[in-house]
């Protein structure tokens, strides 16, 4: 509960710097020199760059745009390795019933967990060199269970297989927030958090 009031409170922070941001980009406009290129508050910024969440998502891309003293848009996308990993070894038309009904010689082996999610919100340029980020979306937790067959040859070459546990895989809406700080004339640094799967969000790309 500790963690959850705490990150609140960072997203509530963000929410009252994208409210009040218009009078600081105002004084910083056009403030920068031309080696660092045109910054978040001084031109149309396209953004396009790699983004995870840590410790739970080490895949993932953003696409957004900033304007000067506007609203922007972004878009976010994330998934973590274990759905990659079992992917060649899922049965996809089988469920965790039929395993227990018509398997039922199958045994356990395994469980494993994934998350993916899928984020989108708004873009405000705080000045040149910062751009904060508020966003929902959906977070997809999937439950996946792995069986070890008595006998090799049959559902799987190797005697194990995966199938999806659908009972313990849910749909969670996430709150996601932070900032793209700009490094140089192209390049940006995300630094932020999501709310589920709770962790830190760090990021590199690209902002031409």
């Amino acid at each position: 509960m500790a963690i959850m009031r705490k990150t609140s409170f960072i997203l509530g922070l963000l929410v009252l710097i994208m409210v009040h941001s218009p009078a600081w980009a105002q004084v910083e406009k056009y403030n920068y020199d031309d080696d660092g290129g045109p910054g978040f508050n001084s031109g149309n910024r396209f953004l396009l760059g790699y983004a995870v969440n840590i410790p739970n998502q080490y895949l993932g891309v953003t696409i957004g745009v900033s304007r000067p003293q506007a609203v922007g848009l972004f878009l976010e996308y994330k998934m973590d390795l274990t759905t990659l990993e079992i992917a060649p070894y899922l049965s996809e038309n089988l469920t965790v019933e039929d395993v227990e009904t018509i398997f039922y010689a199958d045994t356990l082996k395994d469980s494993r967990y994934s998350w993916i999610s899928v984020n989108g919100g708004i873009t405000w340029p705080i000045n040149d060199h910062f751009c904060s980020y508020l966003g929902l979306g959906a977070s997809f937790h999937k439950a996946y269970r792995q069986y070890r067959e008595p006998y090799t040859g049959g559902i799987s070459a190797d005697g194990s297989y995966w199938v999806r546990d659908e009972s313990n895989s849910t749909v969670n809406l996430n709150i996601t927030g932070g900032v793209y700080y700009k490094l140089g004339r192209y390049f940006y640094l995300q630094l932020g958090g999501d709310i589920r799967p709770l962790g830190l969000v760090a990021g590199l790309g690209l902002a031409p």
